[in-house]
């Protein structure tokens, strides 16, 4: 009888979902293109051209990079590139300031499934979400680094960990700043507030767009204030000239 329950709930869901898609079509947020049943939020071509890395975790990849002589990481992965004349902005966009924190989650099971059959998340022990200060948290409803967290948490059953690092600063935008400037206006943006709830473990730091390396860098720096705790770093998008991109594929 389980199994022809699932059956059938399945089957009502499909049905309620493609009545509600024909009574209210959606679009996918970069084309405008009408969604089928089966897609949310973006359509297969618009998927299918997002700038992906490839680098599945491989050591030494452009990302890792950034930390090199700068601070001890485990690994870094980051699923797409960023540029203002990509897709990926646009979906960017959405999911920071248009109200679509549903692709934060979406996006964060993609950077999981990317990432199966690799050992990347084999010791990590807690997703810690790069927190927002709490005014911009209060006006945007929502952390877009913790939905991609609760995304990635959801295929790997690691949990996510909101209560350790906190934002004390509410820092500037730091678009037109240099690398320099950026480093500066986030020295003591974040503070770690419960030591316990990481000490001793392994884990990973998820932002949603990583352009140098001063966001994480900082959180970083207040992380390792807990006795042995270990970082390792994922990000939705890598931002910034960077070096000459693989060709492109699809994640399955």
């Amino acid at each position: 009888m389980r199994p022809y329950k699932k059956t059938f709930s399945y089957r009502i869901g499909r049905l309620f979902k493609e009545v509600a898609d024909v009574l209210f079509p959606r679009q996918c947020c970069i084309c405008g293109r009408k969604l089928n049943s089966d897609t949310d939020n973006i359509c297969g071509v618009c998927f299918t051209n997002l700038p992906f890395t490839h680098f599945k975790g491989k050591k030494g990849n452009t990302m890792e990079r950034l930390f090199w002589g700068v601070t001890e990481i485990e690994q870094a992965n980051a699923l797409m590139y960023y540029d203002i004349d990509d897709p990926s902005r646009v979906l960017l966009h959405e999911l920071k300031y248009n109200g679509h924190d549903d692709i934060g989650v979406q996006f964060g099971r993609i950077m999981a499934k990317d990432l199966e059959e690799t050992d990347f998340f084999n010791t990590i022990d807690a997703i810690v979400p790069v927190p927002l200060y709490y005014k911009k948290l209060k006006s945007r409803h929502y952390n877009q680094s913790e939905r991609i967290a609760q995304g990635i948490s959801e295929i790997t059953g690691i949990r996510v960990e909101t209560q350790a690092l906190i934002r004390i600063k509410d820092t500037p935008t730091q678009t037109k700043l240099t690398k320099e400037e950026r480093q500066e206006n986030m020295e003591g943006a974040f503070e770690l507030k419960d030591t316990t709830r990481i000490a001793g473990q392994h884990v990973l730091l998820v932002d949603d767009v990583i352009t140098t390396n001063s966001t994480l860098l900082a959180c970083i720096n207040a992380l390792k204030h807990a006795n042995g705790v270990k970082v390792s770093i994922m990000t939705l998008a890598l931002a910034g000239k960077h070096s000459k991109r693989p060709p492109q594929y699809t994640p399955v």
